[in-house]
């Protein structure tokens, strides 16, 4: 079995990615579980290294919210401005988190300070991160205002779930689209706007079948947190950025060990 992890493709023929891509839910699953041995150390000591820097930042959009929501309370801009640095670390800890893991399983040396190797994708990370403040901020304003129009209880429960469910699947899009974009920026020195083209195109091309994806390992990692009282984050988080990165892989053809 080749261990090398090597891209079919060089960068010069990227914009030409493969077709016939395979995903696979249940076969990544296995295979970002197996990952999982010798990551977990260095997953949590690169989180705890991105959140140390990310309190500065929590902070400053915490004190401006709440100044802010003082003398306009009726502009939402409280919601908005905490969901600016919560998207952000969402996005920040998910890439480089994702490219640590894509260096794990390529059985090359990783160490946690790699988690702030941002120089390249700081751009894509705002205009990203921008995007997620946004569709939240809509999401909150959608639900107060069909919660003032609707009078029947019953019908208003339905319709946040399927609100609720809408949302999740553009979150998980666009989280992918994200992801997958900077890495690939990260991974072959390409330009931020070959970059998107490229994953845009490659993403939409089994669009339900990576939705599936990321909707699949988000509600089994919700599951099993439960059911674990939380003790199970310690491999589930490590083992949601796999999941991105073995995603990269498959979509650019790279070999793997498990098909």
């Amino acid at each position: 079995k080749n261990k090398n992890y090597m891209l079919t493709c060089p960068p010069s023929k990227l914009n030409k990615f493969p077709n016939n891509y395979s995903i696979q839910i249940f076969s990544i699953f296995l295979e970002s579980w197996r990952q999982t041995k010798g990551l977990k150390k260095i997953y949590w000591n690169g989180f705890f290294l991105i959140f140390v820097a990310a309190i500065v930042p929590i902070y400053f959009f915490l004190s401006l919210s709440l100044l802010l929501d003082g003398m306009y309370p009726t502009f939402y801009l409280k919601d908005f401005l905490m969901d600016i640095p919560h998207s952000l670390f969402y996005l920040t800890s998910g890439i480089s988190l994702s490219h640590i893991a894509l260096q794990h399983i390529r059985d090359k040396n990783v160490h946690y300070k790699m988690a702030l190797d941002l120089d390249k994708i700081w751009k894509p990370l705002i205009f990203f991160g921008f995007i997620v403040c946004l569709l939240t901020f809509m999401i909150n304003l959608w639900l107060i205002y069909i919660s003032t129009l609707s009078a029947n209880r019953t019908a208003y429960g339905f319709q946040i779930i399927f609100e609720c469910i809408f949302f999740t699947i553009i979150t998980i899009y666009i989280f992918q689209l994200a992801i997958i974009t900077m890495l690939l920026i990260l991974d072959k020195n390409l330009t931020q706007m070959k970059s998107f083209a490229i994953c845009f195109k490659a993403i939409n091309k089994h669009c339900f079948k990576n939705i599936s994806l990321g909707l699949f390992t988000w509600f089994l990692a919700i599951f099993f947190t439960i059911l674990t009282l939380g003790i199970g984050l310690i491999w589930l988080q490590p083992m949601l950025s796999l999941t991105h990165a073995i995603q990269y892989q498959r979509i650019f053809n790279e070999d793997d060990s498990v098909i």
